[in-house]
């Protein structure tokens, strides 16, 4: 078995996610990031706040040689407990060799505190009480320590936790995107589309959209989306439901031609398209005196860019707006999360109309966007 080194992170699996602990998550990346600091911090002030109240209230001292020693040898002992000894009691299969190597650096360090007090002139004592004082300091230190190492754990562990939520949903759109040689289908009905239209110009439209839906869905969902990419799948699935309803569809759109040229800003694969699938099998579609609204536009802001996204629509009787399973609106919110925090989602809904307002700021390129390929 492998000993963990002392910068690893703790291993220690929690569940569950929560958006104040994400928010929390965000604030403290930095110190997440660092574990040692995380240590460093609560001993500094520690040591700071030993030697106000000392001095403040002139309360018995063995001097800063002591004090210092102190601090010295107990931030290592918390290295050893936060590193190796806790998340010990975590590991799958052998405990031993670490729980054991642990406990020697401790007694090591219990042994050269005190020649360290020895050497610098400080009496520490006889061995006897030597030993039980120190037992007791390292339990007090033990408290502390896990207190700090189980905070560092739930946050590191709820941050891995929402990388594998993000994992498994990518996972679950490739799976449901699988076909039998996809690119051969592809291929096959772009070749009809091409001939299609010495018959019919009509036609040659109708599966230009359908094939442009057919590819955008085929193509790697974890690739860099554009915006103009999912508003421009957005107009062909508007057109393929014309299709499918004819006259009978009552829909208004206000869709901004000029959101077709924004290639640069991200739009996480399949958002939009599920916001608008929602509206088609939850809506009304036939109500002429009230047709489903949506529109997308992109809006100056105080600090840049802004794209709205609004849809309005009456529900079906006896239907939920959003279905349990399955790519919806829990799944979008998550990948918005994500990529795209800076974002408000406003829902309104009653027994009769159901509203949607997505706004996304593009202030400045986000960390968590993929890579342009």
């Amino acid at each position: 078995m492998h000993m963990k080194n002392i910068l690893n992170r703790p291993q220690i699996q929690f569940s569950g996610t929560n958006n104040r602990i994400l928010w929390m998550n965000d604030k403290l990346t930095y110190f997440l990031d660092r574990p040692l600091l995380m240590l460093v911090v609560p001993w500094a002030l520690y040591y700071l706040f030993d030697l106000g109240i000392t001095y403040f209230f002139s309360l018995d001292s063995r001097g800063f040689a002591f004090a210092n020693i102190t601090v010295l040898i107990g931030f290592a002992s918390s290295c050893v407990l936060f590193f190796w000894l806790i998340p010990s009691f975590y590991l799958q299969g052998n405990r031993i060799v670490p729980f054991g190597v642990s406990l020697v650096f401790l007694t090591l360090l219990l042994v050269s505190k005190y020649y360290l007090l020895i050497w610098f002139g400080v009496d520490p004592d006889t061995w006897q009480r030597y030993i039980l004082t120190e037992s007791l300091r390292l339990f007090d230190f033990s408290i502390i320590t896990f207190m700090v190492w189980g905070f560092y754990g739930l946050f590191n562990s709820m941050k891995e936790n929402v990388k594998s939520e993000k994992k498994v949903e990518e996972l679950e759109i490739a799976h449901k995107s699988l076909q039998l040689s996809p690119h051969f289908l592809l291929n096959l009905i772009g070749d009809i589309t091409g001939k299609s239209i010495r018959f019919s110009s009509v036609l040659f439209e109708d599966l230009r959209h359908y094939i442009k839906i057919l590819k955008y869905c085929y193509e790697d969902f974890t690739g860099f989306n554009s915006l103009a990419a999912e508003v421009d799948c957005v107009q062909s699935y508007f057109h393929s439901q014309k299709l499918r309803f004819e006259d009978a569809l009552s829909m208004k759109t206000d869709i901004s031609e000029a959101l077709l040229d924004y290639d640069d800003y991200y739009m996480p694969k399949m958002v939009l398209l599920t916001l608008v699938e929602n509206v088609f099998k939850h809506g009304l579609t036939m109500d002429v005196q009230h047709p489903i609204l949506i529109s997308a536009s992109l809006e100056a802001g105080e600090d840049g860019p802004k794209f709205i996204f609004k849809t309005w629509n009456r529900i079906k009787i006896d239907k939920k707006v959003i279905s349990k399973g399955g790519f919806g609106q829990a799944t979008v919110q998550r990948l918005l999360d994500h990529y795209l925090p800076d974002y408000e989602l406003q829902i309104r809904q009653d027994d009769a109309d159901y509203s949607l307002a997505l706004t996304i700021s593009y202030a400045s390129n986000y960390q968590n966007w993929p890579d342009r390929r």
